[in-house]
């Protein structure tokens, strides 16, 4: 299918992910490296509160690629389609996303807008779809990667009301290794930086 939109298409956000949102776990590009990579990534689905939907060729090889490519376009396409998943999440990159986009279902996308995650050879993948239908796009881990100390507290911390969002509590404590007294809830972009202090964490 054709883009259908081009470089002046209006940015549209896709809806924040709630809890027990359905994510697809995808491998569009090359195979998993681990015979775990799959379970890993299911686990970390229901970690975060969201049901994982396995690609039904998530775990094919096929040389250097998940599979062929008309199987790697197919679980793609499937998971734009599909009116019960809320998210794509591509489970690792390497190499063969390029051989797939001309058959990328980009009208799905731009008529039930939803995030789509990944990084390394996913990034054509995020670029094309934001250029064909302005929806905004995400560079994050893959799904096999598992989440640092770091991510997991900000996890932990979000609120209902302001979700993934980085509490000036969080940040001190990964940065100094204490929690502040008071706590003052604050978004990051209103910290200020103190200039000697970070020039010392930098020696």
């Amino acid at each position: 299918m054709p883009l259908v939109a081009g470089q002046n298409a209006t940015v549209k956000r896709p809806p924040r992910l709630r809890s027990d949102t359905r994510i697809a776990l995808i491998a569009p590009s090359g195979p998993l490296l681990d015979r775990d990579d799959l379970q890993r990534a299911a686990e970390l689905c229901r970690a975060l509160g969201h049901e994982p939907a396995l690609g039904s060729h998530a775990a094919r090889r096929h040389g250097y690629l998940a599979g062929y490519d008309h199987e790697r376009l197919a679980d793609l396409n499937a998971a734009l389609t599909a009116d019960d998943v809320d998210a794509v999440w591509c489970i690792r990159g390497g190499y063969g996303v390029t051989r797939i986009l001309a058959g990328v279902d980009f009208a799905a996308l731009a008529r039930r807008p939803k995030p789509v995650i990944g990084f390394s050879d996913i990034t054509a993948l995020l670029n094309a779809l934001t250029r064909a239908t302005g929806v905004v796009t995400f560079h994050g881990p893959t799904a096999r990667h598992p989440l640092t100390a770091f991510r997991t507290t900000i996890v932990a911390e979000r609120r209902p009301d302001v979700p993934h969002r980085i509490t000036k509590a969080s940040l001190h404590f990964h940065v100094h290794g204490e929690v502040p007294e008071p706590v003052v809830e604050r978004a990051i972009g209103e910290l200020s930086i103190d200039p000697e202090r970070t020039s010392a964490l930098l020696r």
